[in-house]
Formats: structure tokens, C-alpha cells, sequence
């Protein structure tokens, strides 16, 4: 294994096609194929910043061939492009805030050491002032207006509001169970604010109940 100026490459891996036979290039450039009975066979060659070589090698009885693969470097690599879907543009937005410490955040680590979830509510147990009830479909989820109060809060998923948060109670819970707003299979990050002036602008409106936003995606 050569250059075109005659320099030696070692490192370079060779493959008989059709055959499972390799073998590696010494510093030298040197190797060798054996076991190969008399026939055709295609070789091919490959080193790291060299374009493929391929060349047909014939064995005849009683000889051994002696091949030069001469290599071409590559011009120039091709350039690639790193391209941040929305969702991981999301997830870093989800960190900043976190860094804030004005809400309750659970991404992908947190979600996935608490395991397998059917039912979105149970991704907001141990929340303190959360709570879910039963409802049609699934459970509702309210959040604590004072000592003896409950209110709705407004749900966000993926930025966009899907619930506006009203006065509620224990006793007559209205508006959507929360599985039919995001599954919980696809939750991919959960941030939750006790009140609207705790959320974040962007999340705030004239509700006077907390915030749950909610992000979508693989973990």
C-alpha cells in the first residue's frame, strides 16, 4: 500500500471481496493475503484521508501475486452540518431556566430514574401544592390557591398553551384530564411554577393559579 509519490501507508485494511479475508498494512506498507485458492478476486483498500482502492488480483497455480495499491489522498472531506432540532433547542432553554430555581423542573435524567409512567399525574407526585384528581378520561391536576382552595393551573406543551387555568375545587373539577393534553410516553421535560408570577413571561397570563409546561420528545 502506496502513495502516488511511492510513500508507504501503513494502517491501510484490505478486503477480499466475497471471502471474509482482511489483513492490515505494516509501517512498511507491506501485506500479505494467504489462503486464497487459484481464481479472480476483487481487493479492495482503505486508509483514513485516502480515496478506495479497488483492483482485480488473478491467482494462478503455483505463484503468488504481488499487488501495488497505489492510493490518492482526499481533496478535501466533506464539510458536515450539525443541525439542533426544535426539541433539543427546547431542552436548552428548559436548563436556563432551571438555573433560575423559580419553579419545580424534571427532565429526561429525572423522568427516567422514576421509570415507566401511564398516567401524566403521576409524573407530578411528590410535587408539593400539586395535586390530581379523578376524572373522565384520566386525572385532573390542581394546584393549591391558599390553605383550603384548589385552582386549575394553565397548561403549556411545547410552548404553545393547550388549557387556560381557572378557579376549581376538589368537589367539581372541570376542563380536560391531563392524559388527553400530553400522553405521558411523550414527555420529555416538566416545568412547574406555584403561581404565575413565579412562571416565567413567556408562560404567564391572568390566571392567578400556578403553571405546568410541559416538553415533548424521546428522552
Amino acid at each position: 500500500a502506496v502513495t502516488s509519490t511511492g510513500g508507504a501507508i501503513p494502517q491501510a485494511r484490505m478486503t477480499v471481496w466475497g471471502t471474509g479475508i482482511e489483513a492490515v498494512s505494516s509501517t512498511t506498507g507491506a501485506f500479505t493475503l494467504a489462503g486464497l485458492p487459484t481464481g479472480s478476486y476483487t481487493l479492495e483498500g482503505r486508509a483514513l484521508g485516502y480515496q478506495p482502492v479497488v483492483q482485480t488480483v488473478d491467482i494462478v497455480p503455483g505463484d503468488a501475486a504481488d499487488v501495488v495499491l497505489d492510493f490518492k489522498r482526499v481533496a478535501a472531506l466533506d464539510t458536515f452540518r450539525i443541525i439542533r432540532s426544535a426539541a433539543d433547542r427546547s431542552l436548552e432553554a428548559f436548563n436556563a431556566r432551571r438555573r433560575s430555581a423559580l419553579g419545580r423542573y424534571l427532565g429526561p435524567e429525572e423522568l427516567q430514574r422514576r421509570g415507566p409512567f401511564f398516567r401524566t399525574a403521576d409524573l407530578l407526585r411528590q410535587i408539593n401544592g400539586v395535586f390530581s384528581v379523578p376524572n373522565l378520561g384520566g386525572d385532573a391536576v390542581l394546584m393549591r390557591a391558599g390553605a383550603r382552595s384548589y385552582c386549575r393551573p394553565t397548561v403549556w406543551v411545547d410552548g404553545s398553551r393547550v388549557l387556560n387555568g381557572n378557579a376549581a375545587s376538589l368537589d367539581a373539577v372541570d376542563g380536560f384530564a391531563l392524559d388527553f393534553l400530553v400522553p405521558a410516553n411523550n414527555v420529555r421535560a416538566v416545568e412547574v411554577y406555584r403561581s404565575r408570577i413565579m412562571a416565567p413571561a413567556q408562560f404567564s397570563d391572568l390566571n392567578d393559579c400556578g403553571v405546568l409546561v410541559f416538553w415533548t420528545g424521546g428522552r
